[in-house]
């Protein structure tokens, strides 16, 4: 018989919105594995929006029980040709069936779900969200000023910035800049609570380059950790930048994921 400790550390069923924003990516990608970029970042998204209780914050939804997910959809899915993974809840079959031929309602209910999460609604569902609420979190001209507004603040979470200065022993990832007082911690990721907060997901950046990374003016190439640069850069003080390597930790556990590196690439004007 489990111990009360196993059932703390047993994660809760998932939600309807999880499964919504979960089917959403595999009928879109189909089976990916715990190491896929788009399975990273939806774990990353479902951990924040926090649809249920966190009983187990190293575990809960960590990329390998997305990854799971996905395989029970397969187990699901009729136009599968594998065995996908058994053992899926009563919930997958009502959503998979639900949302099976319905995909534009699908990608409509996925994409409130993950308005409210960038409009700071994590812990509120669809259905307690006034429409009036919805449409001001879904007006993309407000979402794309929010985005300026934040690169002008964000110094950095006091502790997610000190973990990345001792890291990168106080400099600029890119530059090499030591200017402390004009280093900040960069998410690689966008920021989704406290769980984005690792330094895997994280670079210390000189302020104009965080602005440049963030609007995806700037990149790393994953596979050479050299500096990528968009063609809107050439002609300027940023090209020299082009082909440099990464200045990185010492520690190598310390590295930015390299998964993560790749998600922010294949969404910048650097790929």
């Amino acid at each position: 018989m489990p111990s009360d400790d196993d059932k703390k550390k047993r994660n809760p069923p998932w939600s309807r919105e999880e499964l919504i924003l979960a089917l959403e990516l595999y009928l879109r990608e189909g089976l990916l594995d715990d190491g896929s970029p788009q399975v990273i970042e939806l774990s990353e998204t479902l951990k924040d929006l926090a649809f249920v209780q966190k009983e187990d914050p190293d575990v809960f939804r960590n990329a390998n029980g997305v990854a799971m997910k996905l395989a029970n959809f397969a187990a699901i899915d009729p136009a599968y040709a594998g065995k996908g993974l058994q053992g899926g809840g009563k919930l997958d079959k009502v959503i998979f069936h639900e949302y099976q031929d319905r995909r534009i309602n699908l990608d409509h209910d996925a994409s409130q779900i993950r308005a409210m999460w960038q409009g700071g609604y994590s812990e509120r569902t669809v259905a307690e969200t006034s429409k009036d609420e919805l449409y001001e979190i879904l007006n993309l001209k407000d979402l794309r000023e929010r985005s300026y507004r934040e690169i002008a603040i964000r110094r950095g979470q006091r502790t997610f910035r000190k973990s990345l200065l001792d890291a990168y022993q106080g400099l600029c990832a890119f530059t090499g800049c030591n200017a402390e007082p004009a280093l900040e911690a960069a998410h690689i990721l966008a920021f989704r609570g406290n769980y984005s907060d690792k330094v895997q997901n994280g670079l210390l950046l000189r302020a104009d380059i965080h602005t440049l990374f963030d609007l995806g003016l700037l990149a790393v190439d994953p596979k050479q950790m050299s500096c990528l640069i968009s063609a809107d850069l050439r002609g300027t003080e940023y090209e020299e930048l082009e082909g440099r390597r990464l200045i990185l930790p010492r520690d190598g556990a310390k590295s930015p994921g390299k998964a993560h590196l790749e998600f922010h690439l294949s969404n910048s004007k650097c790929a």
